[in-house]
């Protein structure tokens, strides 16, 4: 601007009429010419800059003072707002519009007008503009407080509800109420202990909130109702430990009928023990097993009544039950149960064997459950002489009557006279093993049948009506190593068959 005002000085002066052309009358009009060199245009330049420079240095000064004064609040520094989503502590959010209020009255102690030499600086505007930014980022600040504040009052009263909700809740089970014990005994101490604290920090917020922004009357209404829950929950806490209380007396009341009536129960099953003595025929083992699962029906109703009662006894943190008498009827029982069941069980398969179908008789497969019968009532004869011998010595009326030591067999208790009777009739049975093995070879043919008939002098050849009892009564023991070699030579057919199929192959 300024270089053009010279450039347009030198130019008017181009302009200038000569004075003989003014005073002389009939003189010819001429300009005179005037022509300014290029180093003096420089010069006039340079100085103008420098004096620029030296006129504007204190406004420039002032104005990067001001910025500098500034630079905390709008260039980055460590007390900017920060993101929107972040949350702030209510001390930090003070601490910031403490900051932000120096700069509140910085900006009212700066005057309107400041003069230099070069001109008037006028600031009316620049200090409004200055102190609605301010204020805007005291009202952010405010505002995020008031919204934590709000949030912070919402969780105190969520929390007071929760805890009337579960201080009300009626326990269905003693693993309930003891539940709620442990959980009203902390909300009684620690959690009221917090929650009056928190409610205490709410109202110094709420009063400290009021004196840097406008606070809402939902705002409000919401602190008056926290304020009221620490009256609200006073007869909600009351009411919960006289439920408590009552309901402990009626699970206590009712822990005791349930270990009255089991003891009952279990006395009354003692009688039953009696007909034990009368169940010593192997052959009624089918009519013992029916009425000892009725037994047995009894007792596991007991001995889930029994892990309810130790189950609920271990909750109250009381003595545990044995119930001894219970499970001496479990030992005295169970053992008789598995005796009479395996002596059934042989029935079952004998009876099978004898007059079962003739084609479905497998020798390999009887013999083997001949062999483990046999070995299961050899250990528990054995078991039993040593268990009754003891009884016998404590005197223990818990016992089956008999004398363990006594020749007689009739004499016996009932466990080893199933015992020995079994035993001897799986000893019985083993001639009819011979004849089963001899007899149900799947490598007889029709020409080994009819020499076998020969030798017993009428028909053996097998047919629907066969039976391994019948081929018993026949009364073959006095050729059985005949039909024996018979049977084996079937075999041994068999076998150089395959072999010559193998050498063949």
């Amino acid at each position: 601007m300024y270089l053009k005002f010279i450039r347009q000085v030198a130019n008017a002066a181009n302009d200038l009429v000569s004075l003989e052309s003014i005073f002389c009358e009939g003189f010819e009009e001429k300009k005179i010419p005037i022509f300014l060199q290029q180093s003096f245009m420089d010069d006039a330049k340079k100085q103008i800059e420098i004096n620029l420079t030296r006129m504007f240095r204190p406004v420039e000064q002032y104005v990067s003072n001001l910025e500098q004064g500034y630079s905390s609040v709008y260039g980055g520094g460590e007390m900017e707002i920060g993101d929107d989503n972040e949350d702030i502590t209510f001390e930090a959010g003070y601490k910031k519009i403490d900051f932000y209020q120096t700069f509140i009255n910085r900006i009212t102690e700066m005057v309107t007008n400041e003069f230099y030499a070069i001109g008037q600086l006028e600031q009316e505007e620049c200090k409004a503009n200055l102190k609605a930014s301010i204020n805007a980022l005291i009202d952010d600040v405010a505002g995020k407080l008031v919204l934590q504040h709000e949030w912070e009052n919402h969780d105190i009263c969520d929390t007071f509800q929760m805890l009337a909700t579960r201080a009300l809740q009626e326990p269905t089970s003693t693993e309930e109420l003891m539940e709620m014990g442990v959980f009203m005994t902390w909300a009684n101490t620690e959690l009221m202990s917090e929650l009056t604290e928190r409610i205490q920090t709410s109202l110094n917020i709420i009063i400290r909130l009021m004196d840097i922004t406008t606070i809402t009357e939902d705002h409000i209404e919401l602190n008056s109702t926290t304020v009221l829950w620490l009256k609200r929950i006073k007869p909600i806490l009351e009411q919960n430990s006289s439920m408590y209380e009552q309901f402990k007396f009626d699970f206590e009341e009712r822990l005791q009928r349930a270990v009255e009536r089991l003891n009952r129960e279990i006395r009354d099953l003692e009688p039953y023990l009696v007909t034990l003595d009368d169940m010593s025929d192997a052959d009624n083992a089918r009519e013992y097993v029916f009425h000892l699962n009725k037994l047995l029906v009894k007792i596991r109703s007991c001995d889930q009544q029994k892990v309810w009662i130790n189950k609920e006894e271990a909750t109250f943190k009381f003595p545990i039950s044995a119930f001894v008498d219970l499970e001496k009827l479990k030992v005295y029982i169970y053992p008789f149960f598995r005796l009479v069941k395996v002596c059934q069980n042989w029935q079952r398969c004998f009876n099978a064997w004898m007059d079962g179908p003739f084609e479905f008789l497998d020798y390999e497969s009887a013999e083997q459950k001949v062999d483990d019968f046999l070995k299961e009532l050899i250990k528990t004869q054995k078991t039993y002489r040593n268990r009754l011998r003891q009884l016998a010595a404590e005197n223990d009326p818990r016992r089956f009557q008999g004398s363990v030591d006594d020749p007689d067999p009739l004499n016996l208790p009932a466990p080893l006279k199933l015992c020995v009777k079994t035993i001897q009739e799986i000893k019985d049975f083993r001639p009819c093993l011979n004849i089963m093995e001899i007899m149900s070879n799947k490598a007889l043919l029709q020409r080994h049948w009819d020499e076998m008939s020969r030798i017993a002098g009428y028909d053996m050849t097998p047919n629907a009506g066969t039976t391994l009892r019948k081929l018993f009564e026949m009364e073959l023991a006095k050729d059985i190593d005949k039909y024996e070699i018979i049977s084996s030579g079937a075999l041994k057919r068999i076998a150089t068959a395959h072999k010559f199929e193998e050498n063949a192959g």
